[in-house]
């Protein structure tokens, strides 16, 4: 209306408004905070359009519909020329949630948007009031995924989406998803879309869930731009087949894994399919990572779970035959040819029993991130490669499961971490030794911002011939974060683990000490809880008593006023000293470790109960530096519900001091009226004088 007086708010300048939409702006599929934000007023929604629809979600769970979809897409962008501002398209199947985002359904015009919008949003409202905690618990969990160490740090957009967990299906076929073909009848059903894609000037990214048509792939050749594919669930469907039967790649297979336009790709490897015919897309996709596809930036590489048959039994105990090249004629000049390439990887995560092949001085040279599950081969030619000076861009580095403790391959790992320019994230997982965090600290110090220790527990410790003694190996302590953060000053980020003893003044003394790091932003604390090894003297089941179930109980139990007490001592309210800022996320998560197998289900329905995990962040009252400045809120709160109700339903027909009822234990534990399952409370932190180590 022409006589609407605009809020001081909407009178800001066009760019501060734009400003803060970047900040609103996750880029994730469904983008509920900009949406949220262009629906305030007129002002906002015009500001907000740029950026809402430089990102387009294309939901196709049928390929018929699909010319009715682009219709009504192209009837939004049609108004204003909205195709210029187009530079992002993702597209997939139906969402695992069953929810389709905001982008996708209708973007709408400046003057319909708000309408069309709140009428979406008033339906929505009405149908899932029931659900509405449920609503925030997930918003809030997707909320914290985005936070977790890993997914942070990848290269930027939309990559750092695309490395996140598929919440996809994939795209299927009018022969049905999941099914194998290598002929082009589908490729036709795609052409309304290729032909989309030419309409989009400014097109920089296409994000494909499947099998990509060789209508697509063309179009994204033609493009008046560079265009970049990145592929979720990349398959090759020609180069699985029966043994007795091998044939050539076919022709749209072998365009894609050497199209210039595939920068990313996601793919679940496995050297058989369900049914027991071999799969040679894994030879495919290493030499696709040593120069075959010339501008594949990011890779990550996941094993695929098959679940067991006769037929895939059956083929697996014949053995694989080694496969014949592209055309079934071995290795040919021209094939050596396309993998001689100079290498653009940039990210890689590989998850997957690759070859150690996959390193090369040659495509590695330009590589700033590797996650890489440990393996004997994988570990040791990577330990060549840096040695040689072949890295020298990785500044991201994730070693994960190391399983083996022996000297070669703790050695191979020193080696690694040694010789490796500094680094600005690091990751260890599994069996690693205090000389290994020493290098770390020593070498990586001054130049870390992220730092993720994972050890495993005692109780997954094995002791083969020529490892390293337990007593070794790397252990959580108050020497050892203060060590860290004497040398680590400029830490931003860290995951730590304690094992969590009574809230005594041993365990606090580590909170204090993380309180050292000046500059932590956001922590992810792991408080573990375990029942001893065994010692061989004891069968298992002893080590399981009446009385030790009771420590674990005890120690496992995490409610809200015992994570504020953590984080208060990581994060003191008052002293913090000339730029000091509190904690900006705090994430606290029970874990219960054994070696021991013997636990029945209502065992961790009992520990879930007990085992909140909890956030804490806090207010936006920055002047309020008090120690109630701070906001705790249940994390996965629905899964403790569960536990506990599984809890209250059981039919407690032990005795007493049995082993098996946690019911009486609640009760010595937290004695009183009502069920035992809501009386709990957590040990209080002993604040008093600390302990020497």
């Amino acid at each position: 209306m022409s006589g609407t007086t605009l809020s001081p708010f909407e009178r800001l300048p066009h760019v501060i408004l734009d400003i803060i939409c970047g900040y609103l702006d996750d880029e994730s599929d469904h983008r509920s905070d900009l949406c949220a934000f262009s629906l305030t007023s007129h002002r906002c929604c015009d500001v907000a359009k740029t950026r809402r629809f430089s990102q387009i979600v294309l939901v196709v769970p049928n390929l018929d519909d699909l010319e009715a979809i682009l219709a009504d897409l192209r009837a939004v962008l049609g108004h204003g020329e909205r195709y210029a501002l187009v530079h992002r398209l993702k597209v997939g199947g139906v969402l695992f949630d069953g929810a389709l985002p905001r982008e996708t359904t209708r973007p709408g015009d400046e003057e319909g948007d708000q309408s069309d919008q709140s009428d979406q949003s008033d339906q929505s409202d009405q149908s899932d009031q029931s659900d509405q905690s449920d609503q925030s618990e997930q918003k809030h969990a997707e909320d914290d995924a985005n936070l977790q160490l890993t997914e942070r740090n990848f290269d930027g957009p939309p990559f750092c989406h695309f490395a996140q967990p598929c919440r996809w299906t994939p795209l299927s076929s009018r022969r049905g998803p999941g099914i194998h073909h290598d002929d082009d009848d589908d490729d036709d059903d795609w052409l309304p879309l290729a032909a989309f894609l030419r309409e989009l000037p400014a097109l920089k990214d296409l994000v494909w869930n499947g099998r990509v048509p060789r209508s697509v792939l063309d179009a994204l050749h033609d493009a008046r731009r560079p265009c970049r594919l990145h592929v979720l669930g990349f398959r090759l469907p020609s180069l699985v087949y029966d043994r007795e039967t091998p044939r050539a790649i076919s022709p749209d297979d072998f365009a894609l894994v050497t199209s210039p336009a595939l920068y990313s790709i996601r793919a679940p490897l496995c050297r058989y399919d369900a049914h027991g015919a071999v799969d040679y897309s894994p030879e495919v996709v290493s030499l696709m990572l040593q120069g075959l596809a010339p501008n594949l930036a990011n890779v990550w590489l996941e094993t695929q779970v098959l679940g067991a048959g006769l037929s895939l039994n059956q083929s697996v105990a014949l053995g694989r035959p080694a496969w014949r090249g592209f055309f079934l004629e071995g290795p040919t000049d021209e094939e050596t040819k396309l993998t001689g390439g100079t290498g653009s990887l940039r990210n890689v995560l590989c998850q997957y029993n690759a070859e150690p092949s996959i390193f090369s001085a040659q495509n590695m040279a330009s590589l700033r991130c590797l996650l890489l599950d440990w393996s004997e081969e994988r570990t040791l030619a990577l330990a060549n490669l840096v040695t040689a000076g072949s890295l020298p861009r990785l500044d991201m580095l994730s070693l994960m499961r190391i399983h083996s403790s022996t000297r070669p391959h703790q050695a191979a790992i020193n080696q690694i971490l040694s010789h490796a320019k500094p680094l600005r994230y690091l990751c260890l997982s599994g069996h690693f030794t205090r000389e290994t965090v020493e290098i770390v600290t020593r070498h990586h110090g001054s130049s870390l911002r992220t730092l993720s220790l994972h050890p495993y527990a005692a109780g997954y410790y094995v002791t083969p011939h020529g490892a390293y003694d337990a007593r070794d190996l790397f252990a959580f302590s108050r020497d050892a974060v203060e060590l860290i953060a004497d040398r680590c000053p400029a830490l931003e980020e860290v995951y730590v683990e304690i094992q969590r003893t009574r809230g005594d003044p041993r365990e606090v003394a580590i909170y204090r000490a993380l309180g050292r790091l000046t500059r932590l932003e956001r922590v992810l604390l792991h408080l573990r809880c375990s029942l001893p090894t065994n010692d061989d003297v004891h069968p298992p089941r002893e080590l399981a008593t009446y009385e030790s179930l009771k420590e674990i109980f005890c120690n496992h139990a995490t409610d809200a006023a015992l994570a504020r007490a953590i984080y208060n001592i990581v994060s003191p309210p008052a002293g913090h000293g000339p730029g000091r800022r509190r904690l900006s996320y705090l994430r606290i998560e029970p874990q219960f470790v054994t070696e021991v197998h013997i636990f029945n289900t209502l065992f961790y329905d009992a520990l879930h109960s007990l085992g909140r995990q909890w956030v804490c962040q806090p207010t936006k009252d920055q002047n309020d530096q008090s120690s109630n400045n701070v906001v705790v809120r249940e994390y996965q709160a629905r899964e403790a519900r569960a536990a506990r109700e599984e809890c209250l339903e059981a039919d407690w027909s032990y005795p007493r001091q049995h082993v098996d009822n946690y019911e009486a234990m609640f009760q010595d534990l937290w004695p009183g009226d009502g069920p035992p399952w809501d009386r709990w409370t957590s040990l209080p932190l002993q604040t008093g004088d600390e302990v020497s180590e």
